[in-house]
């Protein structure tokens, strides 16, 4: 391989990483003039359904016990 390949591969890879990297990490953002909903008015509200029972907290997600191929690298 030649420098200017070399060179070339890294310039890609550089820009790929670069765009890669573009956004913001956060929840998403709501379009202008639309309806935003209404935070609940007391704090025993939160997570009543509408029969007032209350919701039930999601399982968490247990990672797997196989490798994965890039697990060296971490």
């Amino acid at each position: 391989m030649s420098i200017q390949t070399i060179t070339r591969c890294a310039a890609i890879a550089l820009v790929a990483l670069g765009l890669g990297g573009c956004g913001r990490r956060g929840s998403l953002e709501t379009p202008p003039g639309a309806a935003t909903t209404q935070a609940p008015a007391s704090p025993n509200a939160i997570g009543a359904g509408l029969d007032g029972a209350k919701a039930q907290k999601p399982q968490g997600i247990s990672p797997p016990n196989e490798p994965f191929i890039l697990d060296p690298l971490l």
